[in-house]
């Protein structure tokens, strides 16, 4: 169908597919890193970022990537390129959740704790973690990932 526009229905139809797709590729990155597939996790999530700059997700899991193979200045970086491009492009910052995770890796937060699926998407929908089970009695699952205590949502 190269080359034909779609419209009304086919459109939408197209647009959920992609928005669909993306959704499972998130989730298959934020899989590999809880198996420790830090490195190749973060080859594939630099290649999605740079195709979808705004995902909030992909940022975060990038900067996990990053930040569990020990590049946290990469990790740090990810989080400003993503600050830059949101206020520029849309006039907004990152989400709290962005926030805290970037607060909690700049003050030498574990590399050893586990990915929880993130509780909302780009498109601002919110959804239930799959689990909430903490990693230890200093961490509490939510959001981008187990979180010190001291950084949990409220």
């Amino acid at each position: 169908m190269q080359g034909t526009e779609l419209c009304g229905w086919g459109a939408a139809e197209v647009a959920r597919l992609n928005e669909a797709r993306l959704s499972a590729l998130e989730d298959r990155c934020d899989a590999e890193l809880r198996l420790g597939g830090h490195p190749s996790a973060a080859e594939e999530l630099e290649h999605l970022l740079a195709l979808h700059p705004s995902r909030e997700r992909l940022a975060g899991l990038l900067m996990l990537a990053h930040y569990r193979c020990g590049r946290h200045t990469e990790a740090l970086t990810c989080y400003a390129r993503l600050r830059e491009h949101l206020a520029e492009v849309l006039g907004v910052d990152p989400s709290p959740q962005l926030q805290r995770l970037h607060t909690a890796m700049r003050t030498g937060w574990p590399t050893g704790t586990q990915t929880a699926r993130s509780s909302s998407t780009s498109t601002g929908t919110t959804r239930r973690p799959r689990s909430t089970r903490p990693t230890s009695s200093a961490t509490r699952c939510s959001g981008w990932a187990c979180q010190p205590t001291a950084y949990r949502a409220t």
